[in-house]
């Protein structure tokens, strides 16, 4: 029997989890655990499956800095998670609870450099170092204990996404 829903993913996607992450690591993410996620309306099929999460401290941290910066959720999600425009719109905020343990990566978001955009060799991201990331993979694959569910539908309770807006800094 599996540990976790998505543990045959765990390895294949590490590739992936490294070209957003630093200092990786492997965990486990135990029901009840809340996480959130930065969406795209042009892109609602992968509210709730896309790899991209961060758990309650991190979120937190996020809205103070929000706060703080007298900024919009969106903008300073994006400065400090380091998405691209390109990427997303980062208008929706999904959250979720933990129903059923995950394998995920957690790390360190790495500076991304985005080629063609916002100069002459592209543009630099960089992102807050003092925020964790996860990387979970295989919630839009098929649940493998026989479930017609996609693994996202069993793993997850009080699964809602709401608008958020996109905000600019002028």
């Amino acid at each position: 029997m599996s540990k976790t829903a998505n543990e045959k993913f765990l390895e294949s996607s590490q590739p992936a989890a490294r070209a957003g992450l630093i200092t990786l690591s492997e965990t486990t993410l135990v029901p009840y655990l809340h996480l959130y996620r930065f969406g795209n309306t042009s892109r609602p099929n992968l509210h709730f499956c896309g790899p991209w999460w961060v758990g309650f401290s991190p979120f937190e941290a996020l809205k103070g800095y929000a706060e703080s910066r007298g900024e919009a959720l969106s903008l300073v999600a994006r400065e400090c998670l380091a998405i691209d425009w390109g990427w997303s719109k980062v208008d929706v905020l999904v959250e979720v609870v933990v129903k059923q343990s995950l394998s995920a990566w957690s790390g360190t978001p790495k500076t991304q450099f985005v080629r063609g955009g916002g100069g002459p060799g592209g543009r630099r991201w960089e992102p807050d170092r003092r925020i964790t990331q996860l990387h979970i993979p295989g919630l839009g694959e098929r649940d493998p204990s026989d479930s017609p569910q996609m693994i996202w539908e069993q793993a997850f309770a009080d699964r809602r996404s709401h608008f958020i807006g996109v905000n600019v800094r002028s």
